[in-house]
């Protein structure tokens, strides 16, 4: 029923009840009921039309409501069009009325005696085949043993409505036959005589069973996380505020950790968000069971947990549950028969020292998170003071970085990769720089880690391949003779995007010869769903570009892993360079590593090359290629035209 004839009949019904049993009213008295219904009905109508959709459930529910406010006044109405005061008549109309109603109506006198029960009324308190007219509660439990205390809860609910002396509106709750609760709204309407004595009781009783589910079930909605079952950010703020002030009357602390999973969005993006949805579910369920039963674990969003440590004494508590965390994370998640590995970074925030408010908790334990991101992830940190103003820093940057492709900030620089056998340049890699307006060259070890964090790492990747792909053609048709252009792809490109056709796509705006790219992935992304990658290198492979596996000997690729890729070079990793040939561990690293290139039939670079000595050794190794300061820092596009004239005159030269 509708907002306004809801609350109408639930307040006025046992009113009219007692009218209609109790003639005669004044006349004033029952007109203005009469009006009043009518014009609530009316409200309601307009409101609905003016409000709502004109939808065919709107006008069923409007007649709906026609009909039963007609139902409920039409006694009225006959009364004062007859004028008729005729006991025997109304009391005809009533029982018609009364019996017709699926609630549930009786009328008692003043001493509790029931002396009238509709039939929903007889169905509900099993009345059927019993004597029940003009017996007490006492004497119907005698009766029905099995009621006693549904009968004892009914004497009380009476007493306590003539104890208010006026219109008493209750939920009461019985068992069916089945079993089963079914939820009653119960509205009591004592009448008294002049005398104040009392005269009788009208009680109308209504299954709302249904809507109590429905309140239930937008109560779950409201406040918990479907996937996870877990509570969601708006219950955890709600129950985060009831600590606070709890921990503020008995002096304790709280702490606050923010749970960001590690890798959550490459196996997302990768694998779809079915399966991500069932990796959340298992992970909330192993943190339910790391954390202490005291502690309120929340889902605020994405892969994204809130735990909540109550009554702390002391904070050290709170670093034993973060790493319990972080190991019960760590273990492998079987997923549709896949093995994936997460990890997870936390942020550590504790009332009151970091903060007395909700909302900046959760804001200081996210910075401290971001700070476990910034220093590797898999680990956690409490949160300080100076965080803030990295993260304010940090803020500024990406949106700054935001802007950086529109505002034409970005420039490409070259570095030169040389034959060790013959000297010459035979070929480049790309690397971005970010001329920023007021902060001068930013480094890309500053903005790149944000920009793969933020996403914004795929619009700018895609940038960087573009401008790659039309500059190496510029150089072809002068006539250098550069054999490719290297160019760096995060793995995040590789995970999160479609990375082949953004490479297709890219091939055929620029009109480049694909023999003139080779692309950079890092190590450390081949171990990240290998299947796939190897399916997008296969693809890309397939297009006619060249593919290199960057940063060598930093991750933990296997043999197996690398042998099933479609792979043309590796390179050495300046780590392994830096020392070399004084350092013996490095030396062997080196060997090793030219060794099993060698053995693939793959081609050997060793990048950060800054002495003859480096050189001359990686040269007597059998390293073919090389790279670094020794024979030119990145230097931008023009630039680097000149060095390849340059080389291209030294090499005329010696013929």
């Amino acid at each position: 029923m509708s907002f306004f004839l809801g609350i109408m009949i639930k307040a006025l019904a046992p009113a009219l009840f007692a009218m209609l049993l109790y003639p005669p009213f004044p006349r004033w008295v029952e007109q203005s009921l009469v009006r009043l219904l009518v014009l609530m009905f009316l409200a309601e109508l307009s409101m609905m039309f003016l409000l709502k959709p004109l939808h065919l459930d709107a006008v069923v529910e409007a007649l709906i409501d026609a009909v039963g406010v007609v139902v409920l006044i039409s006694p009225l109405l006959w009364r004062l069009w007859s004028n008729s005061r005729d006991s025997a008549e109304n009391l005809l109309r009533l029982n018609t009325l009364v019996n017709t109603i699926p609630d549930a109506i009786f009328f008692k006198d003043g001493a509790g005696r029931w002396l009238t029960v509709n039939p929903a009324g007889q169905a509900l308190f099993k009345l059927e085949g019993i004597s029940w007219q003009g017996r007490t509660e006492s004497q119907l439990s005698q009766l029905q043993p099995d009621l006693v205390e549904a009968y004892r809860a009914c004497k009380d609910s009476d007493e306590r409505a003539w104890g208010k002396g006026h219109l008493d509106i209750s939920m009461e709750t019985v068992a069916d036959d089945n079993g089963n609760i079914r939820h009653y709204e119960v509205s009591k309407m004592p009448l008294f005589k002049p005398d104040g004595s009392r005269q009788a009781l009208v009680i109308v009783g209504r299954d709302v069973t249904e809507i109590e589910q429905a309140h239930g079930q937008l109560e779950q909605v409201a406040n918990f996380d479907p996937l996870t079952g877990l509570p969601n950010r708006r219950l955890f703020n709600e129950l985060m505020e009831h600590a606070i002030k709890r921990a503020e009357r008995e002096q304790y602390k709280i702490a606050l950790l923010f749970v960001d999973l590690d890798r959550f969005k490459t196996i997302n993006d990768t694998l779809g968000h079915q399966a991500g949805d069932k990796l959340l579910a298992e992970v909330s369920q192993r943190l339910t069971e790391a954390v202490r039963d005291s502690d309120l674990t929340a889902r605020l969003g994405g892969d994204e947990f809130v735990v909540m440590m109550d009554l702390l004494r002391d904070i050290d508590d709170a670093a034993v549950v973060a790493k319990k965390i972080i190991q019960s994370l760590s273990s492998e998640f079987l997923i549709d028969n896949e093995e994936f590995h997460i990890g997870a970074s936390i942020g550590i925030s504790i009332y009151p020292d970091s903060s007395r408010q909700v909302g900046e908790l959760i804001k200081a334990a996210d910075i401290a998170m971001y700070q476990v991101k910034n220093e590797g992830k898999n680990s956690y940190c409490f949160y300080s003071a100076d965080m803030s103003e990295n993260a304010n820093e940090r803020f500024v940057l990406e949106t700054q970085l935001r802007h950086a492709i529109e505002r034409n900030q970005f420039e490409m620089f070259y570095q030169p990769q040389v034959s060790l056998a013959s000297g010459r340049i035979i070929g480049a890699e790309a690397l971005i720089r970010w001329h920023h307006p007021e902060l001068g060259m930013v480094s890309p070890a500053k903005f790149i880690p944000l920009a793969e964090e933020t996403g914004l790492i795929i619009p700018i990747g895609e940038w960087v391949l573009r401008e790659s792909a039309v500059q190496v053609m510029q150089w072809a048709a002068q006539g250098f003779a550069l054999q490719w252009l290297s160019v760096n792809v995060s793995g995040v490109q590789v995970q999160r995007s479609n990375f082949a056709d953004t490479v297709y796509g890219v091939l055929i705006e620029t009109d480049c010869d694909p023999r003139l790219l080779e692309l950079e992935i890092t190590e450390s992304t081949i171990m990240r769903n290998t299947e796939y990658v190897i399916g997008v290198f296969d693809r890309i492979k397939s297009l006619g570009l060249r593919l290199a596996i960057d940063d060598f000997g930093t991750g933990y690729s296997s043999l197996s892993h690398l042998k099933r890729l479609p792979l043309d070079k590796l390179k050495i990793d300046q780590s392994f360079v830096r020392d070399l040939p004084f350092d013996n561990d490095d030396a062997a690293i080196a060997r090793a590593i030219h060794a099993l290139g060698s053995s693939l039939g793959l081609t050997v670079i060793a990048e950060g090359v800054e002495t003859v000595e480096q050189a001359k050794f990686l040269l007597e190794l059998g390293c073919d290629e090389a790279q670094g300061y020794l024979y030119s820092p990145p230097v931008s596009a023009t630039a680097f035209a000149a060095l390849l004239a340059a080389d291209s005159t030294r090499s005329q030269s010696a013929l």
